[in-house]
C-alpha cells in the first residue's frame, strides 16, 4: 500500500512538473479550506476525513445491508418493548455460545469458524453485538410458542427442502442406446 502511495506521490509530482507556466501561477494561489465542525475519522496529512465525505461510498458498499439490519433492529427492539421483553448480558452471552456451537462440536474449531465468518461478512463488534441482539429478542418471542427439539427441526427441514433422494448417473455412448 505504501509503495502504491510513493508511485502516486511521484506521479502527481511530475503531471505538475510538466504544467504549463500559466498552470504553475494558478497552483501558487491559495486555495481555500473548507473547515467543518465535524469531528473527523481520520486525517491524512494535513487532509481531514469526516463520515460525511464517505458516506456516499460506505453507502454504495453495503448501505443497503446495513439499513435492512438497522430497521430490523428498530423494529424488534418496538416488538420487544411491546411485549415486555428485558435482555441482560447472560441472554447476549448465551446466544454467542449457541451461535458457536451450532458452527462445530469442538470449542476451539467453532471460535475459528465464528471468526471467519465475522471477517467474510464484515461483522465488526457493533454490528456483531447487533446482530446477537436481534437474536435474543427473536429468541425470547418464540420461546413461548415453539419447543425446538430434533424431530421439529428435521421436519422444518424436510418441509423446506423436499425428502432426500440418492441420485445416479448413467453414461452411455449415444441417446438411443
Amino acid at each position: 500500500m505504501l509503495k502504491h502511495l510513493q508511485y502516486l506521490l511521484v506521479f502527481s509530482v511530475c503531471i505538475a512538473g510538466c504544467a504549463s507556466t500559466a498552470e504553475q501561477k494558478t497552483d501558487r494561489v491559495a486555495q481555500p479550506t473548507i473547515v467543518t465542525s465535524e469531528r473527523p475519522l481520520a486525517t491524512w496529512g494535513s487532509t481531514r476525513i469526516t463520515s460525511s465525505e464517505l458516506e456516499p461510498m460506505l453507502l454504495e458498499m453495503n448501505g443497503e445491508v446495513l439499513l435492512r439490519e438497522y430497521v430490523l433492529s428498530l423494529e424488534l427492539e418496538r416488538e420487544a418493548v411491546r411485549r415486555k421483553i428485558t435482555l441482560d448480558a447472560e441472554a447476549l452471552i448465551r446466544e454467542r455460545e449457541l451461535l458457536a456451537e451450532s458452527m462445530a462440536d469442538e470449542s476451539n474449531q467453532a471460535e475459528r469458524l465464528l471468526m471467519q465468518i465475522r471477517e467474510d461478512r464484515g461483522l465488526g463488534p457493533e454490528r456483531f453485538s447487533r446482530m446477537l441482539r436481534r437474536l435474543a429478542i427473536l429468541r425470547a418471542i418464540v420461546s413461548p410458542e415453539v419447543d425446538p427439539n430434533e424431530e421439529l427441526i428435521v421436519a422444518s427441514w424436510d418441509a423446506l427442502h423436499g425428502p432426500r433422494r440418492t441420485a445416479r448417473v448413467i453414461v452411455v455412448d449415444d441417446v438411443a442406446e
